[in-house]
């Protein structure tokens, strides 16, 4: 199997890149220049309809490759196949079979699976553009460290029976 993330520059795509190394998958990265008004090149609607980034063009032998967008669905569908490690248990045992038996760490994952790309994102992308505004000296040097400070605040604050640092895969996306 080998993988081709589509990225583009100036993007949070890294964070797919993290997850590949973490999963020792094989793959070749292609990095597109963004067109000048920012958005995404010709060659990466190619890829995907809507130039999406990232993107993952996954080979399986065997079977025609695909396409995949979107990184909650990129990271759900390698997660489930290659990382299983990274998703908390899903079924409670005493449960099996019933509506509402997946595990309190396997709900709360998933919850900040598409959190982290959902309502935060839309704040922080509003907090970039404000900061960004009120010190343009800084080139968005100020955001990372608010980025990573609200979400180390809101895991504590919604994680406290989870331990802070376990690794998983909605703690790559935030």
């Amino acid at each position: 199997m080998s993988n081709v993330p589509n990225r583009l520059e100036s993007s949070r795509a890294q964070r797919l890149l993290v997850l590949l190394e973490e999963l020792n998958l094989k793959y070749e990265i292609k990095t597109y220049k963004r067109n000048k008004d920012a958005l995404a090149p010709q060659e990466m609607k190619n890829i995907h309809p809507l130039g999406k980034s990232p993107s993952v063009e996954i080979e399986i032998h065997g079977q025609a490759p695909f396409v995949l967008a979107e990184s909650g669905a990129i990271f759900e569908y390698l997660c489930d196949h290659f990382g299983k490690r990274l998703i908390p248990p899903r079924v409670n045992p005493e449960l099996e079979g019933k509506i509402g038996a997946e595990t309190e760490e396997f709900r709360r994952n998933r919850y900040f699976m598409h959190y982290a790309e959902g309502s935060l994102m839309s704040l922080l992308a509003i907090a970039a553009v404000m900061l960004s505004e009120l010190y343009p000296e800084n080139d968005g040097c100020i955001v990372i460290p608010s980025i990573t400070t609200i979400g180390l605040r809101l895991q504590r604050r919604k994680t406290s029976k989870m331990p802070l640092f376990r690794f998983s895969s909605s703690r790559l996306l935030a």
